[in-house]
């Protein structure tokens, strides 16, 4: 099953994305699954905005996920919240490249994703928002 965006990607982003690889760790927090899953994806990309990671689970459009991005810049993880925006299938019920969201960015952590990507802090940076249901 695949998801993808449609239309060209450049046009939709409202962030600029910088390629950079590390591990990330996940739980889903609200899905609409019933399930309580955790595990590590590689990430792709990010952005203040961000991010894109591949890994080999499944997850569902709109679901809200605790991340603890491994940066090897950082000696803790960076740990946010997101919401999956994006899905693809890249191999049959193997490997999955999923796109999601900030949420609810402190300017601290904002801040810190800035530095990851190695811009000047601004902590004008949007992130968006967290509805609860």
């Amino acid at each position: 099953m695949t998801d993808s965006m449609t239309g060209s990607a450049a046009e939709r982003r409202k962030f600029h994305r910088v390629k950079k690889e590390f591990i990330t760790y996940f739980e889903i927090v609200e899905s609409d699954l019933d399930v309580n899953l955790a595990g590590k994806m590689k990430s792709q990309d990010i952005s203040t905005g961000g991010m894109l990671f591949e890994g080999s689970t499944m997850l569902s459009m709109g679901s809200v996920l605790k991340l603890d991005l491994q940066v090897p810049e950082n000696k803790k993880p960076l740990r946010v919240f997101a919401r999956v925006v994006r899905l693809e299938e890249i191999t049959e019920d193997i490997k999955y490249e999923i796109g999601v969201v900030f949420v609810n960015l402190t300017d601290d952590q904002k801040r810190i994703v800035q530095q990851i990507l190695g811009q000047q802090t601004d902590t004008s940076a949007r992130s968006t928002p967290l509805q609860t249901s």
